[in-house]
């Protein structure tokens, strides 16, 4: 130390006193800790005393409520004895009966004896179990019942003894997952019927440009027509009205026949040259019906001489069965070389008629075209090659092909065909049946289609009939062969 400068010295005190108040800080945090300790301890303590004395207090109430039944039943014990032997009260074989007052007297000190005693031992056990002072003696309540100081609870039975004597809170019924899901089904049907709705008056008001044409006639079905509510039959009626609606005769007559129970469309074509009963004019060829009666003679027609029952009829014209074909963007068809003379043949006649330019829509040679409406319809209206039979087949090739051009066609398409052909249509369908029928027309369109003709190979022959070549058939093989293919399972 000798040797240290006096800086040195310095620092060397500093240090010291630095170390002498950390050892200071840390015996004031030790004795901090030791005060906290003992608190913590005596907290304990006092805890440990508290509940011991809640347990004696009821030890000492137990104690004191059977010492309290036990003497009541000793009382009850002799006052029965009073009662079966009043002349011995207590129970005791020396005493005999005295006077009345003498007994009334007896009596009330047993009593009076009998209360001291009971309050005697209330008030040891009440003293016992801390409740009460020891100096004075709690009086009795009126009713003869100790007014007793509750007895102390622990914070548990408390809590659970609040909570039995609460009003009951009614507990809020959960929804259980079936009512979840019903009511989101409920509301996509509601949604759905909206949506429904709001089709079903867009269409019904383009449905309505139609030419409803209803018909009167006194004529009735017959028993021996085939009907079924599952199978719609409609008439369609190509004429070959080119102004005179007085001129017109049915150029084409198909059958298109919807069954739901086999799921297929069936196309029959009926030739024009048939030799059937006119109701009213006998035997003529049967498209002679509808220049004579309209469509309401032309079904008749059929139902009396093939036996099936025809639902509807629309009729379209050359201008709209073009405009049809147009809608569609156009059919594609297979024209063979004997073919492509004819079609240009009519191209040239409906020209003439349209007043379009000469040589407009020919086809220049063979082969598998997309045919404007036009050229479709002079395509379907070539007889001189394969006589009518192959006639009607051209007819059933091109309503075919518009068909296959629906299943394709989107929305925009459809609403457009729907919108520029049906102000073309005659028809005695009703905007209801035919705005019902548009919307099951999606379902449709996915349909096995089927064609069929009558008459049916095999059951025809040629006739002369005043002059005029004609078909005559065996009309009981036509009729079963048509029955099993538009109604058969």
């Amino acid at each position: 130390m000798a040797n240290l400068s006096e800086e040195e010295r310095k620092i060397l005190e500093q240090a010291r006193e630095i170390q002498d108040r950390l050892e200071a800080e840390r015996l004031e945090a030790g004795e901090i800790e030791l005060d906290s300790d003992k608190k913590r301890r005596k907290k304990r303590e006092e805890l440990k005393r508290e509940e011991q004395m809640r347990q004696s207090q009821m030890e000492a109430e137990r104690r004191r409520q059977q010492e309290a039944r036990r003497r009541q039943a000793e009382m009850n014990q002799r006052r029965q004895a009073m009662e079966q032997n009043p002349q011995n009260p207590a129970g005791h074989p020396g005493q005999t009966k005295g006077t009345a007052a003498g007994q009334a007297s007896s009596n009330k000190e047993y009593w009076e004896a009998a209360k001291r005693e009971v309050a005697s031992s209330r008030e040891q056990g009440a003293r016992a179990a801390g409740t009460m002072s020891p100096h004075r003696a709690r009086p009795l309540a009126q009713n003869g019942q100790e007014n007793r100081r509750p007895v102390p609870q622990r914070p548990a039975q408390a809590q659970r003894r609040r909570m039995e004597e609460a009003p009951a809170v009614p507990k809020k019924k959960k929804k259980s997952h079936a009512k979840k899901i019903a009511a989101v089904l409920l509301t996509i049907c509601m949604i759905l019927a909206l949506l429904f709705a709001g089709a079903y008056f867009i269409v019904r008001a383009i449905v309505s440009r139609t030419n409803y044409q209803p018909y009167e006639t006194e004529y009735v079905r017959a028993a021996d027509v085939m009907h079924d509510s599952d199978v719609m039959n409609v008439l369609l009626i190509g004429s070959d009205e080119r102004g005179s609606v007085d001129t017109a005769r049915s150029d084409a007559m198909i059958v298109l026949s919807v069954n739901e129970n086999t799921k297929k469309i069936v196309m029959t074509s009926i030739l024009r040259d048939s030799y059937v009963n006119i109701p009213g004019y006998g035997m003529q060829r049967i498209n002679h019906s509808y220049q004579m009666g309209g469509p309401a003679l032309l079904i008749q027609t059929i139902e009396e001489n093939f036996k099936i029952g025809i639902d509807y009829y629309a009729s379209v014209d050359f201008f709209a069965f073009m405009d049809i074909i147009d809608c569609v963007d156009g059919v594609e068809i297979t024209v063979t070389d004997e073919e492509v003379q004819w079609v240009n043949a009519y191209v040239a006649d409906l020209n003439s008629i349209l007043g379009d330019p000469e040589g407009d829509g020919y086809i220049s040679g063979a082969g598998t075209l997309t045919m404007t409406g036009k050229q479709a319809l002079a395509y379907s209206r070539i007889r001189y090659v394969g006589t009518d039979f192959a006639r009607t087949e051209r007819q059933r090739t091109v309503l075919n092909a518009v068909i296959d051009k629906l299943k394709s066609a989107n929305p925009i398409q459809l609403f457009r065909v729907v919108n520029t052909v049906l102000p073309d249509v005659d028809t005695d369908m009703d905007d209801h049946a035919m705005t019902m029928t548009l919307f099951k027309a999606i379902t449709y369109l996915g349909y096995d289609i089927e064609q069929f003709r009558v008459p049916m190979d095999g059951t025809w022959w040629n006739e002369d009939a005043g002059g005029q070549e004609v078909l005559g058939m065996d009309f009981a093989a036509n009729i079963a062969g048509l029955q099993n293919t538009i109604y058969g399972e």
